[in-house]
């Protein structure tokens, strides 16, 4: 049997593993030294936001992220509804899950894990979750 499970985990493309995220994220990565069209790059940026993410690095995605916004704001780049909205809700989500850590960190207790959060675990420092844009 452990040889089984050896096998398959060799045999799983790092690529769809869940557990890869940072070779992943350095996957995406390569691309963007290769300095691409700003189209391109933006892309490939919300990409690899996502992955970072996934992957459990919240303040590389919003660093991610936020590059997107100050890229087209500097090179006067109009997003698209579609893009600036996918940008958007992973930036809300990114800030979000970055508070949430923070608070888990700072506020940690054994209520901070159960649902529905009691008042003592709710999150005292509510920067981050201010910082997440929007849905408007």
């Amino acid at each position: 049997m452990a040889e089984l499970l050896e096998k398959i985990y060799a045999e799983q493309d790092w690529k769809t593993d869940p557990t890869e995220g940072a070779e992943r994220a350095a996957y995406y990565r390569d691309p963007l030294a290769k300095r691409p069209d700003l189209r391109t790059q933006l892309k490939i940026r919300v990409v690899l936001a996502e992955t970072l993410l996934r992957a459990g690095y919240s303040v590389g995605a919003v660093e991610d992220l936020e590059k997107i916004r100050s890229i087209a704001k500097e090179k006067t780049f109009a997003l698209t509804p579609r893009f600036e909205s996918e940008v958007r809700d992973a930036l809300a989500i990114s800030y979000l899950r970055l508070g949430e850590e923070e608070n888990c960190l700072n506020n940690h207790c054994q209520s901070s894990c159960l649902f529905p959060i009691q008042s003592r675990s709710q999150c005292i420092n509510s920067r981050e979750a201010a910082r997440a844009p929007s849905a408007s």
